[in-house]
């Protein structure tokens, strides 16, 4: 056992309630290859506390107070709820990144393996709902108003999907589309951003 790690987990532990209580901000961070997570405190990046996970967690979400977290390698997403419990949900080909829902409730996985946009029940802690979209979803972003959300397919993808997430448990592919170069990411502009 590494006595130092020991340590540093034991103070975090002993710590945690401190910054709770002293309604601190905290920050979780993934430590994908020490297969936990790591809340930090914000304002001087100091651990408070460290959680077991799988291994490789990859990605790291808030949907309404609940940590989503993917661990593409294995095909599974925990639930985290900090101080609480971690839920896992097996059945993803190679899950990537999420985005939250308005709601704070519905969590939007893509999974790059099978193509599709999986919809989560954070509070219920299982899937609701998946939707083809495209080999290779990866990075997406829920446009202004909680409608929409944009897919890439890809690292360097020549397509993104376009998916209505007006029901989150009925996602309904729209279209896709070529943009005029390789996109890798996407998000929504500023609040009242338009073309004019």
């Amino acid at each position: 056992m590494d006595r130092r790690a020991f340590l540093a987990g034991a103070v975090g532990l002993a710590l945690a309630p401190r910054a709770l209580a002293k309604n601190v901000p905290l920050a979780l961070v993934t430590a994908d290859l020490e297969s936990k997570l790591v809340a930090v405190e914000l304002r001087d990046g100091r651990p408070v506390i460290e959680i077991d996970t799988d291994a490789y967690p990859r990605s790291i979400e808030n949907v309404g107070g609940t940590a989503v977290v993917a661990h593409s390698e294995l095909g599974l997403v925990s639930l985290v709820d900090v101080f609480v419990e971690t839920r896992v949900l097996a059945g993803f080909g190679e899950p990537r990144y999420t985005v939250a829902d308005l709601d704070q409730r519905h969590a939007y996985v893509t999974d790059a393996k099978r193509g599709e946009v999986v919809v989560v029940d954070v509070v219920q802690g299982r899937k609701v709902a998946g939707v083809q979209v495209g080999q290779h979803a990866r990075h997406l972003s829920l446009a202004p108003g909680g409608r929409m959300l944009w897919v890439a397919l890809g690292s360097k993808a020549e397509r993104v999907a376009v998916v209505d997430v007006s029901a989150p448990a009925r996602p309904r592919l729209v279209r896709t589309f070529a943009p005029p170069f390789l996109a890798h990411d996407s998000a929504s502009p500023p609040t009242g951003a338009t073309r004019g």
